[in-house]
């Protein structure tokens, strides 16, 4: 497999694969899918204000996109080792794993009157967001676990500096 020897890679290395597959991950999650829906609903071509336009479902995607990445990352590094923690923690964890549907929910009924151009655009938009998905979970997680080990690895090596310090 691509990671099978990762952790002997250079951290040259590391960032270029870490930058290239964050860079696949947005191509695939939002260029694609905002050319997409560009193309098939003319954002340049002015509508009624209460009708979601292709530029509305640009910045959904982009808000939804990056914001839940974003969230996932934070989240994880929420303690949940006492009852207290793992409450807010699961409570935030639950209530973003609702934001995707509850924003598609929300999505499809402003786009109720142009069905088969909301289901078609979707659909194409989706097939890149699995792509994305399937790349953050096959590249960039093992990326970024493997940085993460290197800076507890550069920590370490601070704190084994300082155990002479406590000796003395």
């Amino acid at each position: 497999m691509f990671f099978n020897n990762i952790d002997t890679w250079s951290q040259k290395k590391l960032r270029i694969a870490y930058i290239t597959f964050e860079l696949l991950y947005y191509i695939l999650t939002l260029v694609v899918p905002i050319v997409i829906v560009g193309c098939r609903y003319q954002i340049f071509v002015h509508v009624s204000r209460y009708k979601l336009t292709g530029w509305g479902i640009i910045l959904i995607s982009i808000l939804l996109i990056v914001g839940v990445r974003s969230l996932n990352k934070g989240l994880n590094k929420l303690p949940d080792t006492t009852i207290k923690e793992q409450k807010v923690k699961y409570t935030v964890l639950g209530i973003k794993a609702l934001i995707i549907p509850c924003a598609i929910v929300f999505v499809m009924s402003l786009l109720k009157d142009d069905f088969t151009l909301a289901y078609n655009t979707i659909w194409l938009c989706l097939i890149f967001f699995i792509a994305g998905i399937l790349v953050d979970y096959l590249f960039i997680k093992y990326i970024e676990k493997e940085m993460e080990l290197r800076h507890k690895a550069k920590e370490k090596i601070e704190v084994d500096k300082r155990v002479e310090l406590l000796k003395k």
